[in-house]
């Protein structure tokens, strides 16, 4: 057993270690969440992509893990292809591309889960991602991505973030951006929905 710091629950260290869905690292969580009708848990850029950017993604399910856990000691010539082509795209249009969706998918999601158990924390600098401290007695992180997952909505536990002790990032979730904005709007509409059990 294991006490959340965050709301002082009680939770099966197993919930803890593993996370939901027996997924350990994050690498497995975003494999997990290319699946997912809303994959908001993965911070890669998911929208305007060119044909050949397109072409990479589609099969990134099958190879996200490896490259991401060889690129730690090796970096593979796809991956620098792949870098190469975002890098090129992203100097065309000077970020527009990715800042004004952020932005502008921030503001929904500030604005759907407002009062709900979910508080929105600002970042420091602007990122494509935004975090959300749970503020419920009886929810963490691991409980609330395997609620999400069950309804086809995927983000990440804050528990991937501290390799050390995970259970210190069961407090908060973080949430994807970079998203095309209807997409992103109905998950975050799906996402208040499933808060309403926690009201």
């Amino acid at each position: 057993m294991s006490t959340n710091a965050q709301t002082g629950t009680t939770m099966r260290s197993s919930a803890v270690t593993a996370g939901a869905h027996g997924l350990v690292d994050l690498t497995q969580h975003e494999i997990v969440g290319l699946t997912k009708a809303f994959n908001l848990s993965d911070a890669h850029t998911h929208q305007r992509q060119s044909r050949s950017q397109r072409a990479i993604v589609e099969q990134l399910p099958t190879l996200w893990y490896n490259i991401h856990t060889s690129v730690l000691l090796n970096v593979s010539p796809f991956v620098l292809q792949l870098l190469r082509a975002y890098v090129e795209d992203s100097i065309d249009d000077d970020l527009a591309s990715v800042r004004s969706v952020s932005l502008a998918n921030r503001e929904a999601a500030t604005a759907i889960l407002a009062d709900s158990v979910l508080e929105y924390q600002p970042p420091t600098v602007d990122v494509s991602v935004a975090w959300w401290k749970i503020n419920h007695s009886r929810l963490w992180a691991t409980r609330l991505h395997a609620d999400l997952m069950d309804i086809g909505v995927s983000v990440l536990p804050g528990t991937g973030f501290y390799w050390s002790t995970p259970s210190r990032g069961e407090g908060h979730v973080r949430v994807a951006l970079a998203r095309e904005p209807q997409m992103f709007s109905s998950a975050m509409v799906q996402l208040r929905e499933a808060l309403q059990a926690y009201a």
